[in-house]
């Protein structure tokens, strides 16, 4: 993605200079304030994605092998297994979202000597509260499995002993996330997706290695623990280099650990609820169905939530800088980019979104077989919906943080909490995992309204800003070439008239989109990219 301004940050304000400087370095000396421009944004975002998107491609090929070895009720199992370990980042308490803000602060200013305040006081507190959280696991370990989730009798004892295992990582994840943070805060993107890049392709590699194996669960998830500990390892490395205090200098602070837990009281609300708002489906949709309904859930809800790579790869990037942005001035540019961003991740997810809807019959018979098409479909169609609410959400949420108001995304999902559990639990009850998939779409459609507002407000954004950027333009071309696009699936119309309204309405979306959806600046970026990339 282009980014058509440059953002300069230092001494903790941001300003909007014009053209691309064609400096792409990836960062500033660490002793130097850091200078975020336009390139760099855009860099780290093709950076994220790249880690984040290449590893799908694995998961594309490796995902029904995965299946099919496992089965779908111990299938079920390993989904359950990642879910209570989602559920126990809460014990992060807001500190690795704290830690990118108040260091990025520092680094803005070029005072890199008080990073270590910040870094060990962080990394203390969080191996505590990982050590809590894992301790809480192991102890509930025989339950969940034998009483609590609907597991199969002959597979609790696997159930438990996966759940005693990821009792171990608890503390190493969180850790994990602070020092991945610490990276953040200093625009290295191109360490931290170093170390993301290939965790985020054993994801999938060790289930594949596992099933050729024909190894326990267990042992799966072990090797899990291993692989994360090796990337500790080298996160504290890379760490090391970027900060030349880090390692030296070693420190609890506690007047930094109010600081921090000051900043994440609110963001460990969302911290706490936000898995719940996740995962809450599929722990109900195992209660009240199977754990084999489970799978059937859980494959088109991981399938199409991985596109949320796109939007949290380019708002990663954003945050450090935003965090620095103070004043009128900054109001300025958060209004500008709230809206620039908004219409970038539409252009993007907008026709794969469509495509999803229309076609996630066929493509899931293609993917995961007959059962699953018939089974999932529809839900796929409702959470794609979801996913692209949810894609725009991460927007005005980041900015609400480094505004320094992580109490609003907080107050909204303690609102949205109970009406999520309700509503998933009639779903599930009435209409089966389509009516989860139409819970959770409602629920994050009705979040990322909220947050539009919330941001709208805090960064002085108009409606009119969205109106110079085109972004109505966007959504109203979308919606005339998904129409089109539909007719390829009605049955009464004749096989070649489907495919060529297919075609036309891709093609006739796409040039619409070229022509009135973008700014001449950015034809004219898009076109130099081209010319670069054929040269």
């Amino acid at each position: 993605m282009e980014v058509p301004d440059e953002l300069v940050v230092t001494a903790g304000r941001v300003r909007v200079i014009g053209e691309l400087p064609n400096d792409t370095d990836g960062g500033a000396p660490p002793s130097a304030p850091v200078v975020s421009t336009g390139a760099l944004v855009a860099r780290n975002a093709i950076l994220n994605l790249a880690s984040q998107g290449l590893p799908l491609i694995v998961g594309l090929v490796t995902l029904p092998r995965v299946i099919n070895g496992l089965g779908a009720a111990r299938y079920g199992v390993l989904t359950l297994a990642w879910t209570l370990l989602g559920y126990l980042s809460v014990f992060d308490f807001g500190l690795s979202r704290a830690t990118t803000k108040f260091v990025a602060e520092l680094t803005a200013r070029g005072d890199t000597e008080s990073v270590p305040r910040i870094a060990w006081t962080t990394i203390a507190m969080q191996c505590a509260l990982g050590s809590i959280g894992g301790v809480l696991l192991a102890l509930f370990a025989r339950p969940l499995a034998y009483h609590i989730l609907n597991v199969p009798a002959d597979l609790a004892p696997e159930a438990e002993s996966c759940f005693l295992v990821l009792a171990l990582a608890v503390p190493i994840v969180l850790l994990s996330n602070s020092l991945r943070g610490l990276l953040e805060a200093a625009q290295r993107f191109d360490l931290v997706n170093a170390v993301r890049a290939p965790s985020n392709t054993l994801y999938y590699l060790l289930p594949f290695a596992g099933v050729l194996l024909k190894v326990s669960l267990p042992s799966i998830l072990m090797a899990f623990v291993v692989s994360w500990i090796i990337g500790v390892i080298v996160q504290l490395q890379m760490c090391g280099r970027v900060y030349p205090a880090f390692l030296r200098r070693p420190q609890f602070i506690r007047r930094e650990a109010r600081r921090l837990l000051h900043f994440g009281g609110w963001a460990t609300v969302s911290g706490l609820i936000s898995p719940m708002l996740v995962y809450a489906d599929r722990v109900i949709i195992g209660s009240l169905l199977t754990v084999a309904a489970v799978s059937y859930y859980a494959a088109p809800f991981d399938m199409v939530t991985r596109l949320l790579v796109i939007p949290s790869s380019l708002v990663g990037t954003l945050f450090p800088a935003l965090s620095a942005l103070s004043g009128a001035e900054g109001d300025r540019t958060m209004a500008r980019l709230l809206a620039r961003t908004s219409k970038f991740l539409l252009l993007v997810l907008g026709p794969i979104i469509l495509v999803l809807v229309i076609f996630a019959h066929p493509l899931l018979r293609l993917w995961l077989g007959a059962s699953f098409a018939e089974k999932s479909s529809l839900p796929l169609r409702l959470l794609a919906v979801g996913v692209l609410s949810n894609a725009l959400a991460q927007i005005p949420f980041s900015l609400a943080q480094a505004r320094g108001r992580p109490d609003i995304p907080a107050r909204f999902h303690l609102v949205e909490l109970p009406i999520h559990i309700v509503a998933i639990a009639v779903g599930v009850r009435y209409w089966g995992i389509a009516g989860a998939a139409a819970a959770w779409s409602a629920r994050v459609t009705l979040d990322c309204v909220l947050l539009y507002g919330a941001a709208m407000r805090l960064s002085a954004a108009t409606w009119e800003d969205f109106r110079t950027d085109r972004l109505p333009s966007v959504v109203a071309i979308l919606a005339v070439a998904g129409a089109a696009m539909s007719l390829g699936r009605v049955e009464a119309v004749p096989m070649p008239m489907r495919i060529g309204a297919v075609v036309l309405g891709a093609t006739a979306g796409i040039g619409s989109l070229w022509v009135f959806a973008l700014s001449q600046p950015e034809r004219t970026a898009l076109l130099r990219i081209g010319r670069r990339s054929n040269s």
